[in-house]
């Protein structure tokens, strides 16, 4: 798909999401805070800002960094844009702010040649010192998790369970961490490239593993890695970035449909609302609250365990949100990279996020570069899941995550 489609495409996208929220979501959630006050001024500021930020964007390429551009730009700014210009506690500072931020992100990625040059020394994954790193790994972490969560309850593998498990499990920051690493890196590549080989016995044991942690955890992201890693690998031939830009709009009319024909709620309240609105709302909830309160300097993230930063605030942050913004102290309002950077140190901590991320992404493409292309495109689709996570995590919850900070409370539930 050339550029110049994929800016059409990120239109026709827009103009879906304004059509849903003007017809459809200002009505369903307006007692959730959604109001219907547009401004010509702001929708003009909005249009403008959302024109240059997709024509920059644009690329043919598939890679890393392309791959994140378009998930922040769809999943958080485009529905930013739309609630920016409908209600009026969404100020410009604040869409403007997240805007630069991608912008400058796209320029130290793209812009930059530091990285370049840079010639990572390839390890063949078929070699038996690999394959023996990669088994002791999992068997270690499989045996220490079976040794201390025991093995999981059935009855609470359903979705409409996690929360259950998740206040049930009790683990370390360093465990967690060690967890991460298995389960999204280790056990989804290994996964891939046994199923590329169709060597099916050792291929279902580290699914076994990946589906141990789901069930000892209660985070869907165990769970649905090895199904999108899968995926990429059997349709091969599509760009990811293609099929985002095009999946998008007909999955948001989808759900509308099936809500004003057959009145099911429970796919547009999952997408549209809880993926796309709500994150949306959060956000500006956070950039409104910060900009008028203390900064949290990190005291609430995994920073702040390992150095001892005590937070000034007496609850967690999602739940002061949760409480001031939506009148439910119980409610796990966990927010956007860029949101969840200001809330920390303002603007300059949203700029040492960025850059962070960009250097991050900057040194996986040159580790990707000249790689297998089969194995790159599992990696890609493992990072998918990565950054859809930071439309409503921090990028330091996604990287080195505790429990704490990455869990959506079973109040969440009721906005369906």
């Amino acid at each position: 798909m050339s550029a110049k489609k994929n800016v059409l495409w990120f239109v026709i996208y827009k103009i879906v999401l304004n059509i849903t929220y003007v017809y459809i979501h200002k009505d369903l959630y307006g007692y959730y805070g959604f109001g219907f006050e547009p401004s010509i001024a702001k929708k003009l500021i909005s249009w403008f800002l959302f024109i240059i930020l997709v024509t920059c964007i644009s690329s043919k390429t598939v890679n890393c960094r392309t791959l994140f551009l378009y998930t922040t730009m769809c999943l958080g700014l485009t529905p930013a844009f739309v609630y920016y210009e409908n209600n009026p506690d969404a100020e410009t500072w604040m869409i403007v702010a997240q805007a630069v931020v991608l912008l400058i992100m796209h320029i130290i990625m793209n812009k930059l040649s530091v990285f370049q040059s840079i010639k990572f020394k390839k390890i063949s994954h078929s070699s038996q010192s690999v394959r023996f790193v990669v088994v002791l790994i999992l068997g270690l972490y499989f045996v220490y998790a079976v040794a201390q969560y025991g093995m999981p309850s059935f009855e609470l593998l359903s979705f409409d369970s996690v929360g259950i498990i998740r206040e049930n499990s009790n683990m370390s920051t360093l465990m967690v961490i060690v967890q991460n690493l298995v389960c999204r890196v280790v056990g989804p590549i290994s996964m891939m490239l046994l199923f590329f080989k169709k060597k099916w016995g050792a291929f279902l044991l580290v699914l076994i593993v990946q589906l141990y942690t789901y069930s000892v955890t209660g985070f869907k992201t165990f769970l649905f890695i090895p199904v999108v890693v899968i995926s990429l690998l059997v349709f091969q031939k599509l760009d990811i970035n293609r099929l985002m830009l095009r999946a998008l709009p007909i999955v948001c009319i989808g759900c509308s449909l099936l809500y004003l024909l057959f009145d099911e709620i429970y796919p547009y309240a999952l997408i549209n609302e809880r993926v796309l609105y709500l994150p949306a709302k959060i956000k500006f909830a956070y950039f409104d609250y910060f900009s008028k309160h203390d900064f949290a300097f990190f005291s609430q993230t995994t920073i702040g365990s390992l150095f001892g930063i005590e937070s000034s605030y007496t609850e967690s942050i999602p739940n002061l949100i949760g409480r001031v913004y939506f009148n439910r102290p119980e409610m796990w309002t966990n927010t956007g990279f860029m949101a969840d950077a200001y809330s920390n140190m303002g603007i300059i901590g949203m700029l040492i996020i960025a850059v962070f991320l960009s250097l991050v992404l900057l040194l996986i493409d040159a580790c990707l570069r000249d790689n297998d292309p089969i194995l790159n495109r599992g990696i890609l689709g493992m990072l998918l899941l990565f950054f859809i996570s930071l439309n409503d995590g921090s990028a330091i919850t996604v990287f080195f995550f505790r429990r704490n900070d990455f869990c959506i409370a079973p109040s969440m539930c009721g906005i369906f």
